[in-house]
């Protein structure tokens, strides 16, 4: 900038030139003309300010961008929510796996040396929850004592970082499930089964609910074996007029505590160490697999 104090009626100029301006140069310097008048010039840097900033969304980041319309800062300072996010070397930045549900706002300055430049017009937009978080095609099926329960990962833009799976609406995992599928050992009667996603910014809704009905008895049972005495304390009795090849005896909770080979047609189960409550026995016979409850007192 051309400064002259000392004559009447003239303005100050701008000067430019093509030798480019360190930063040792700034400052005013005091000139003489040659032929006694004299003149300050004000040596600076213009810090123009960055334009045309622009914020997309994609899946949970948004991706900035933005223009310079002169000069050449040595990088840029990126604001969110009037806080300093990062310092950047080029005209785009993507700030990665935001919180769903949540305002964000930006903008941008330009650096030249230690100095900041005015900053771009804020741009504010409204992060949404992705669609089709939850796991999709869920089926829960009975298999003799136990329930297999199976989905589809999400069609989201998210892969999950796991699952958690809901009997009755309590969940049941205490660590995170990493497969599609999912074994349980709910006893005997009626059960509602639903499954959840879990991200990095919480867990989805329910999947449809799958509904199954575990029995302890098949109606045949009783056509070829009896079991006595029911309930037992420490001796369960069994008669056949079939051949018996192997047992199988489950707790309440689904889990098998013993099995026996070589089962004759009148056999008799130790049942004194077990707990009080209800049990399960399948047996292997020549007509199948039979099944029959018993109570231990």
């Amino acid at each position: 900038m051309l400064d002259s104090p000392d004559f009447n009626g003239e303005t100050a100029q701008v000067l430019s030139w093509n030798v480019p301006v360190q930063p040792a140069w700034y400052g005013t310097f005091f000139c003489e003309t040659g032929e006694g008048n004299s003149r300050n010039i004000i040596v600076g840097r213009g810090m123009y300010s960055p334009i045309n900033l622009t914020a997309v969304v994609n899946c949970t980041d948004v991706e900035l961008s933005w223009q310079m319309p002169n000069g050449s800062p040595n990088s840029w300072n990126i604001y969110r929510n009037n806080e300093l996010l990062e310092n950047v070397n080029s005209m785009s930045y993507t700030d990665e796996m935001l919180n769903p549900g949540e305002d964000y706002s930006y903008y941008i300055t330009a650096v030249f040396g230690l100095e900041e430049s005015e900053p771009t017009a804020t741009v504010t937009i409204y992060l949404e929850i992705p669609a089709n978080t939850i796991p999709g095609n869920f089926t829960a099926d009975p298999n003799e004592t136990v329930v297999i329960c199976t989905w589809d990962e999400p069609a989201c833009c998210l892969t999950p970082d796991g699952y958690n799976i809901y009997r009755d609406g309590e969940k049941l995992n205490s660590i995170m499930i990493l497969e599609t599928t999912y074994t349980d050992s709910p006893g005997y009667g009626d059960f509602s089964y639903q499954v959840n996603a879990v991200y990095y910014f919480g867990e989805s809704g329910h999947s449809e609910t799958s509904t199954v009905h575990i029995s302890g008895i098949e109606e045949n049972t009783l056509k070829y074996i009896s079991l006595y005495p029911n309930p037992a304390k420490e001796k369960i009795n069994i008669t056949s007029d079939i051949e018996l090849y192997n047992l199988y005896i489950f707790n309440s909770e689904g889990r098998q505590i013993m099995n026996q080979n070589y089962v004759t047609e009148n056999y008799s189960i130790d049942v004194s160490a077990l707990n009080s409550g209800l049990y399960l026995l399948i047996l292997n016979t020549e007509k199948g697999k039979l099944k029959s409850r018993f109570i231990v007192k």
